[in-house]
């Protein structure tokens, strides 16, 4: 019972019309009206079925007047109000009328107004003969001001205009009354899921970016996100919501499959004009003509509600007049997409709401409504349930397709199906992936699969490089296919060749294995016969037995057998279209747990990068190695037996060598090149294995010749000391500290002008920060129990900062401290702090609970607004999180966002303030962007929109500058 309770408390809180008694609740005097037109129009309600309501004809006899009539009103769908001559001076109209109006506002009641030789222009200020009906009520004062605001309300809706008609002309108005009326209560409601599961919470996210509280504005939404996500499922649910709101409203679904169509473009346009006029005949030559008509007659002067379901190229959108000059004001579009750029001419007008997937909770109770027709899986098929949770990594797609699969199959069955979906992806699944794959051209169709079987999880930089070495242009393709949510790109730090934050290629494990399946249909039996070979036995395969033929064009080895492997040079003569294998640049060797010594490198004159790390057997590396002039990256990292390098000069002269976790390393090599100004150098656990020692001091013969070092990581090295020489060090833009013995760090960090990253976790010894650069992105402080003081002495541009977990640091001291600080910051960027605690400032002038606020900035004579100071505490449960600070200024019409994410590293989850899972912070945030946007006197409503964490508190602090003259 439980279960099903839910999922009707998920349906029932979608908007729908509550049972009412009547449809109609018809307003008029009968003095002027009820025996010509009132009569003739009840008569041709009730001939077309609706329920009609009037005073004379439905009370019973010895009823209250008052109080039947205001229940019949509420009791109604629709009031149409017949404003006629004599309606002004009766009491019970003006009070039937107030009724009416409160309920517009208090149950999303349709108001129709039909003026009856009356102008409306009359009604709407008082004047003529309305103004001397009123003015025979001014002995009730009190009700006065109510009647008049609800006439003036009234006045201002659409309605009919009857003035000096004759009877033919009065039964065609009639006529069309009666249309209207039926149109309106006609159940116009789409069917959104069967078990809507985490639909509201997303629903409520897209309310709020469509701003419907505003009627001023038009605002488009694009709703973009992976195949299979619920774009759709979230669009039909918000027009069921809002769609009575608007004074016409369409749901064109299908748009890229029905503009395929022939005459498919006329067809999407005939069905917005039919649907928005409620006209059953729109004929359209061409579709050029459809644009006008649909400009002139649909959008022009109604507030519309119009969604478009599945865009997927800009022509889509100009033949159905999608610009937002040709809507009237308060119109709401949502589109749905899988191609954001087919709206980039919409882009710097909308809004883009980027469908998230569904959270493991989410999803568990979805696949069961599927699987077992319950709120969760039997305790029996739990853990083969949450594989499959796992499996379809948050798309409502995938579970409900396997659910259904699944349901009613024993446990054998499902773990067998498991393992063939693994290997080969359910077909229903697959095609719809593909409907994104089949949409690029040839060139953008052989990067996605190069990315599927190569590249996802490898950096951005390293992807172009190999397949620019290849002719192809992967830098617009990887563009194109994050653009149609084949790809995501991930912003994150990566030690490689350039010292700078990096992109990694992140695709959705759906999206890969569809990839694969792709390549894998090119010949299902014979690998050789594939343009791809990723799988390792496949490849293995084709090399032993010299399977491989012209077809194929790339090929990994991703990991070495036990017992090793023989290849020969004629395993590759018949792969003439090989990629990569032709001129080896890139060589992958990580994770060879079996590998003792390395290969001969003799043959392998253009190699520019060598990856050997975590290969935790390995004690030899081959002496061909000291010859690879071109060997730009170096990396052994983890390589914990590996002694000693080859002895000799060597030839190279990297921009990366990483030795960090090399922790028997002996004697370290004399590179030719050390202390040259060779563009990059990254020095990688430089202090080495020393015997009795527990600390170890970096000496400044450890920094010299390395000027121009950009990526300097020295992780778990036990260093005891950072030298002031480090500040030499003035090209260096990534400082890994982590886990370190020192107690304080040199002034001279102030001169490391292009530090963009510095890390310091796990430095337990740590007692203050001094001065830092000013160039800092990020500055990570977290699990450091010493650390008192912290010196915010510089012109921050846009930094962040996290000081987990550093209980040393006096929370409410420091708290107060740092945000009186940052009052006084003089930086034209941001400062963001993350603090662990949960004191808030309770000085800042403007502070809630709530998720939103309002007020008007405050002027000061002399002074400027230059930024703002923000505390959030904050409750985390997970181990990352972000929010979004928006402030929307009413009086200019415009808005700021200032958003943020932190996360804290996942071993600190179960330990001090995270000991149950979760994390109390706070975040001080220093902005002094965007603020010529604002000023005093201006009204602005600011609120915080969340993810992965709840609001204890909030506020704000405005900062001021003097003027200078």
């Amino acid at each position: 019972m439980a279960a099903k309770c839910t999922v009707q408390a998920c349906s029932s809180s979608y908007p729908s019309s509550p049972h009412h008694k009547y449809d109609v609740f018809l307003s008029f005097s009968g003095v002027d009206t009820r025996k010509k037109f009132t009569s003739h129009l009840l008569v041709a309600l009730e001939r077309n079925g609706l329920q009609t309501f009037r005073d004379d004809k439905r009370l019973d006899r010895g009823e209250d007047i008052g109080s039947a009539l205001f229940e019949a009103i509420e009791d109604s769908r629709i009031s149409l109000v017949v404003f006629s001559k004599s309606y002004f001076t009766s009491r019970w109209c003006l009070n039937e009328l107030e009724k009416i109006m409160e309920c517009k506002k208090k149950l999303q009641h349709i108001v129709l107004p039909i003026f009856y030789e009356v102008e409306p222009s009359d009604l709407r200020v008082q004047k003529g003969i309305i103004a001397g009906a009123l003015a025979s009520h001014k002995e009730i004062d009190s009700k006065m001001q109510n009647w008049i605001a609800a006439l003036t309300e009234a006045a201002s809706l659409s309605g009919w205009v009857k003035t000096n008609m004759g009877e033919r002309d009065e039964a065609d108005l009639i006529e069309n009354i009666v249309a209207e009326v039926a149109n309106k209560l006609s159940p116009v409601h789409l069917n959104v899921a069967d078990y809507p599961v985490g639909i509201m919470s997303r629903l409520r996210k897209l309310t709020t970016l469509l701003h419907l509280e505003s009627s001023n504005n038009i605002c488009i939404v694009a709703i973009w996100g992976i195949g299979g996500i619920g774009k759709t499922t979230i669009a039909k649910a918000a027009y069921n919501s809002f769609h009575r709101q608007f004074e016409g409203s369409s749901f064109v679904a299908d748009v890229r499959e029905n503009s395929m169509q022939i005459n498919g473009l006329i067809l999407l346009q005939q069905q917005i004009l039919c649907d928005i006029l409620k006209n059953g005949s729109c004929n359209i030559g061409n579709s050029h003509e459809g644009i006008e008509l649909i400009k002139r007659r649909a959008f022009c002067g109604r507030k519309v509600l119009l969604v478009l379901d599945d865009v997927d190229h800009i022509q889509q959108l100009k033949a159905l007049a999608i610009n937002p000059k040709f809507f009237h004001r308060g119109s709401r579009i949502i589109i749905t997409t899988r191609n954001i750029s087919s709206l980039n001419s919409l882009r710097s007008i909308g809004e883009v709401y980027t469908l998230e997937e569904l959270d493991k909770y989410e999803s568990l109770q979805l696949f069961s409504w599927h699987a077992f027709k319950d709120h969760r899986p039997m305790e029996k098929y739990m853990d083969l349930s949450n594989e499959i949770v796992e499996y379809a990594k948050g798309i409502p797609l995938t579970l409900e397709v396997l659910g259904c699969f699944l349901f009613g199959k024993t446990k054998s069955e499902w773990r067998s199906a498991m393992e063939k979906i693994k290997k080969i992806p359910h077909e229903d699944v697959m095609g719809k992936l593909k409907i994104s794959f089949d949409s690029l051209n040839k060139e953008d169709k052989d990067l996605f699969l190069d990315i599927a079987c190569y590249f996802a999880g490898m950096s951005e930089n390293f992807t172009i490089q190999v397949l620019q070495a290849c002719n192809f242009f992967p830098k617009i393709g990887i563009r194109c296919l994050a653009d149609h949510y084949l790809i995501k790109l991930k912003l994150g730090f990566e030690f490689a060749h350039e010292s700078q934050f990096k992109h990694q290629i992140v695709m959705h494990d759906l999206l890969r294995d569809m990839g694969r399946e792709i390549v894998r249909r090119e010949s299902f039996n014979y690998p050789g016969k594939r343009s791809r070979l990723w799988d390792h036995e496949d490849a293995l395969e084709v090399l032993r037995y010299d399977k491989g033929t012209e077809v194929v064009e790339g090929l990994i080895l991703l990991s070495l057998d036990r017992n090793g492997i023989k290849v020969t040079a004629k395993a590759f003569q018949k792969m003439s279209r090989l990629r990569i294998l032709v001129k080896l640049k890139f060589l992958y060797l990580s994770h060879c747990y079996y590998l003792t010594a390395t290969p001969d490198f003799s043959g392998l004159s253009n190699l520019e990068e060598l990856f050997l790390d975590n290969c935790i057997r390995l004690v030899e590396v081959d002496g061909s190695i000291r010859y690879l002039q071109k060997l730009l990256v170096l990396d052994l990292a983890s390589c914990k037996r590996l002694r000693k390098l080859p002895p000799g000069p060597w030839m190279l002269n990297p921009k990366i060598l990483n030795l960090s976790g090399c922790s028997k390393l002996e004697a370290f090599a004399k590179f030719q090149g050390a202390t040259s100004k060779s563009g990059y150098s990254l020095l990688s656990s430089w202090a080495l294995r020393t015997k009795s020692v527990d600390s170890i001091v970096l000496s400044l013969n450890s920094v010299q010749g390395l000027r121009c070092l950009k990526l300097l990581r020295m992780e778990n090295c036990s260093l005891s000391n950072i030298p002031t020489e480090i500040g030499t060090l003035i090209q260096l833009e990534c400082l890994d500290l982590v886990g370190n013995k020192f107690s304080s760090l040199p002034d001279s960090m102030s001169n490391l002008t292009n530090l963009v990253h510095l890390n310091l976790n796990y430095c337990t010894r740590l007692q203050s920060l001094p001065k830092l650069s000013a160039s800092l992105l990020f500055v990570e402080v977290q699990n450091c129990p010493s650390l008192e003081s912290v010196s915010l002495e510089s012109d921050w541009q846009h930094t962040d900062m996290l000081f987990y977990n550093c209980p040393q640091l006096d929370e409410n001291y420091f708290a107060n401290e740092l945000a009186r600080n940052l009052l006084h910051v003089s930086g034209s960027g941001t400062l963001s702090i993350s603090i662990s605690g949960d004191k808030f400032i309770d000085w800042l002038p403007y502070q809630t609970t709530g998720s939103s606020m309002s007020f008007v900035v405050p002027s000061r004579a002399n002074q400027s607004l230059v930024g703002w100071v923000f505390c959030l505490v904050y409750k985390a449960e997970a181990d990352f999180w972000r929010f979004c600070i928006e402030i929307h200024n009413k009086t200019k019409g415009n808005r700021i966002n200032h958003e943020r994410e932190d996360s804290i590293h996942p071993k600190s989850l179960g330990r001090g303030p995270f000991r149950d899972g979760t994390v109390l912070g706070y975040n001080m945030s220093f902005c002094r962007e965007h603020t010529d946007q604002m000023q005093g006197g201006d009204e602005v409503e600011i609120s915080v929109v969340s993810y992965n964490l709840s609001l204890k508190q909030w506020g704000i602090h405005p900062i001021y500058q003097n003027i200078e003259y």
